[in-house]
């Protein structure tokens, strides 16, 4: 299930749950990957790493996670 949503900064993002209960979280600026939990018998556990110190703005990278690159071939 794929659930669109902002974050507290007002940055566009989607989330994907898995039945299984692991989830993606990907930010349309950039298409970052910033987070996958999958589950465990104690609750989800995170596996990407996102800075703390992460600045959330309009044109600004997001330090950490995973970049999603698509090949352009013409």
């Amino acid at each position: 299930m794929a659930t669109y949503t902002q974050d507290q900064h007002k940055r566009n993002c989607v989330t994907v749950t898995h039945s299984d209960g692991s989830a993606i979280t990907v930010y349309e600026q950039g298409a970052h990957l910033t987070s996958w939990s999958v589950p465990t018998p104690t609750g989800p556990r995170e596996v990407l790493y996102l800075s703390p110190t992460a600045t959330y703005k309009e044109r600004v990278a997001l330090r950490g996670g995973v970049p999603l690159i698509f090949p352009s071939i013409r």
